[in-house]
């Protein structure tokens, strides 16, 4: 029986071209494999032509049952390829593989991200500053984060998050993640910017803010109605609003309430003033959208696992409040960075809560020549992904039998080294490490003891499937009650 020409047509040769087009997309990206090195190419799949692996990642986004990432994990092992967001990526996990690339980062890589997060963060942001001159830069940046800085945000921090919890205290059910959001963000703004939020719309600029962070992680398509091209609009949108702002920074004309402000851009700003640096309205608004990216969705996210841990653990919220009364931290006149900053208990906490849920998901990196890493070859020019939560979920560094465990006494007898080393890589490693990871451990720190000494937690849904993007969270955005302490 012949089959009718028109299933032919329409059915049969769609899928041959289909195939062939398949086939030839991996020839394609293989053919830059470096023959001068012995070693293959990964396992891994590219996806489809152009679009890569990217309908895959979308299709996981939506999952509330599985992680794309951890799944390619157990399917091809710690090192595989994969094509995302326009380019042929090399995902990387474990302590001794990373270490490996790492430990030569100034010389492996070179300065690249996806292009639509390099031309949404700018060109002046430090992700996009070529090493010899990022030193430079991020000396600067560094006064932002320094311990008299801290100490000032602390004093601000404490005003803040004492605020907010105890609104969260009145209210019967709050979603936390959607309130760490919104407190990170006013925080930041306030903090580590100094934006004058009483004289501006806060709905408006949140608004272009979760617009613009949307660009981030998709196809780098500017076409009319894509998440790229609304970001590329929203981070023109901020520009335009905080173009008053950064004119009065320039000239050194921001006031509030009679006051100068002290906040981390005007650290920043003191040491390029201190340097006779000429710093352009173009090179501070990078540096703006780059600090709120960094200080706001990732600290949220480590603040809503913090809040979910509490909540699951109350017996380490009993220990963190027995600590602080041991230290005679009580109330607020006993409240320093200083004091805060050197408590054990309560940091192990937070770095148990970044090993468990560390908010990004990997350190994005460009091989500026061919690599070797784990019997494989990642030829020049493709992007490293060194994965921090697979690291953390399946590296030996870590106890088998409970490290799915939320423990902080493991710091405790942990080998100093692996503090520090590539086992633990919350904030990424080498020179390129997150520069405002002491402001982070700093909020944590504030709102942990704040909801220590305010309030009981309770999880409506105590486990809940965590997401990847745009950053780790709770599917459910963790709905909690918050119950005032008598």
């Amino acid at each position: 029986m012949s089959v009718p020409l028109f299933i032919l047509a329409w059915v049969v040769i769609p899928l041959i071209l289909l195939y062939l087009s398949k086939l030839l997309w991996k020839v394609y990206l293989d053919s830059f494999k470096d023959d001068n090195c012995k070693l293959p190419l990964p396992p891994g799949s590219y996806g489809w032509p152009f679009i890569g692996n990217s309908l895959a990642l979308a299709r996981s986004m939506k999952s509330t049952s599985a992680d794309y990432y951890t799944e390619l994990t157990k399917k091809y092992g710690p090192v595989y390829k994969s094509h995302l967001f326009g380019k042929p990526m090399v995902r990387v996990r474990g302590e001794s593989l990373i270490g490996s690339l790492m430990v030569k980062d100034h010389t492996n890589f070179g300065v690249a991200w996806m292009k639509n997060v390099k031309e949404l963060i700018g060109p002046f942001a430090l992700t996009n500053t070529p090493l010899p001159l990022h030193k430079e830069r991020r000396n600067r940046v560094k006064q932002a984060f320094t311990p008299d800085a801290l100490e000032d945000y602390t004093k601000h921090l404490r005003q803040t998050i004492e605020k907010e919890v105890k609104q969260w205290t009145k209210q019967k059910e709050i979603m936390t993640y959607d309130a760490m959001e919104t407190l990170a963000f006013s925080a930041a703004c306030e903090i580590i910017i100094g934006l004058p939020i009483d004289l501006l719309d806060p709905k408006k600029l949140a608004s272009d803010f979760n617009e613009y962070l949307n660009g981030f992680f998709t196809l780098p398509l500017n076409l009319p109605g894509t998440p790229f091209n609304k970001g590329i609009k929203a981070r023109k949108s901020l520009i335009n609003t905080l173009h008053p702002f950064i004119q009065d920074l320039i000239t050194g004309n921001i006031k509030r309430d009679g006051k100068i402000r002290s906040s981390g851009l005007d650290f920043i700003m003191s040491a390029h003033r201190d340097n006779e640096d000429t710093v352009t309205e173009s090179e501070i608004a990078d540096r703006i959208l780059e600090l709120l990216f960094a200080g706001h969705k990732t600290v949220a996210s480590a603040a809503t696992s913090l809040v979910m841990f509490l909540g699951q653990n109350p017996g380490v919220a009993h220990k963190i409040e027995k600590e602080l009364e041991e230290n005679d931290i009580q109330n607020i006149s006993d409240f320093t960075y200083l004091k805060i900053s050197t408590l054990p208990y309560l940091g192990d906490v937070i770095k148990e809560t970044l090993r468990m849920q560390p908010p990004a998901g990997a350190m994005i990196r460009q091989a500026s020549k061919t690599l070797e890493v784990g019997g494989y070859q990642i030829p020049a020019g493709w992007l490293v992904a060194c994965s921090i939560k697979e690291t953390h979920d399946f590296d030996d560094t870590w106890d088998q039998e409970d490290r799915d465990k939320f423990k902080p006494d493991r710091w405790k007898t942990l080998d100093k080294p692996y503090r520090t080393r590539y086992g633990f890589i919350p904030f990424g490693v080498g020179p390129r490490i997150c520069i405002g990871r002491t402001y982070a451990d700093i909020f944590l720190r504030v709102l942990a003891i704040y909801l220590v000494w305010e309030c009981d937690i309770e999880l409506k849904n105590p486990n809940p499937f965590m997401k990847r993007f745009p950053i780790r969270h709770p599917a459910d955005h963790l709905p909690a009650t918050f119950v005032s302490k008598p």
